[in-house]
């Protein structure tokens, strides 16, 4: 379990996170090149600025359940669903990661 793990403005090129939990991990601006990502569960993982290109084993279920701003969406240039194979699309995640700082108002 990497869950809570920080690895902002980490570079991980060439990484097996293949069956990892990185439940609400910190991946913003992560350089994430050819990252085994099969099985990996990224539930409200930050992936804000980061850069996902040519990773392997991602599905766009995956994807779909991790976080960024809406200004920062993650890269995922040359990177396909490991299921379908058709390129993985950015469609905004879960929402934006530090949802919670809204009830400290």
């Amino acid at each position: 379990q990497l869950m809570n793990i920080n690895f902002s403005y980490s570079r991980l090129d060439y990484t097996n996170l293949s069956n990892s939990w990185l439940g609400h991990a910190n991946l913003s601006g992560a350089q994430l090149f050819m990252v085994d990502f099969s099985r990996c569960l990224l539930n409200d993982a930050d992936l804000s600025g980061a850069k996902l290109r040519s990773v392997e084993g991602l599905t766009q279920n995956q994807l779909d359940q991790a976080l960024a701003h809406k200004s920062q969406p993650p890269d995922i240039s040359n990177s396909h669903c490991a299921e379908t194979g058709k390129p993985l699309v950015w469609k905004g995640g879960k929402g934006e990661p530090g949802g919670w700082k809204l009830f400290l108002k």
